[in-house]
């Protein structure tokens, strides 16, 4: 299922990703509330998702941008504290059973600004650039299997495709 169109092109990548390479069934913009302070919050999870074989959840919340100024470290901090907050624990326990679930956070780079946020924490840090290389090496692989270019089932595949196949004639 290719999400290109419904969800920010960033948060498609890594539902493509998820789904394709690691064999994740995906939900993407998973809104929740919670009382705090007396005060109804909303906060939204970018992506939920499930992994059948192995039984496991994984909330992932995808930063589309290097955190460099004080307002980007504030919002991804908060982004850290909201997917390991026990408000979200009882909102994916209430909602959908899940007791136990890995966190991630996907961004540009790992700084090391965001690996001394996570280094402490059971959150995972995934940089697009490990993700396009993993859908590369796919795309590659299949490539060799089937003597050739194959069909692909979303956007995110189609473009790195056609990117491998006119490699030697684009100017990159």
């Amino acid at each position: 299922m290719s999400t290109a169109i419904v969800v920010s092109p960033y948060e498609s990548m890594v539902v493509d990703y998820l789904e394709e390479i690691e064999g994740y069934l995906c939900k993407t913009d998973v809104q929740f509330s919670f009382k705090d302070r007396g005060r109804k919050v909303r906060c939204d999870i970018d992506v939920l998702a499930f992994h059948p074989k192995r039984k496991k959840f994984l909330v992932c919340e995808v930063i589309s941008y290097t955190p460099t100024t004080t307002k980007d470290k504030e919002t991804i901090k908060r982004k850290i504290q909201i997917i390991s907050s026990q408000n979200l624990k009882d909102f994916l326990k209430k909602r959908y059973g899940i007791e136990n679930y890995e966190k991630m956070l996907v961004t540009w780079t790992a700084t090391r600004w965001l690996k001394n946020q996570v280094n402490d924490s059971d959150v995972k840090l995934l940089t697009f650039k490990e993700i396009a290389q993993r859908l590369i090496d796919y795309l590659k692989k299949k490539r060799d299997e089937a003597g050739g270019w194959i069909g692909v089932p979303n956007l995110t595949l189609l473009v790195l495709q056609t990117v491998l196949h006119f490699k030697e004639e684009l100017e990159i």
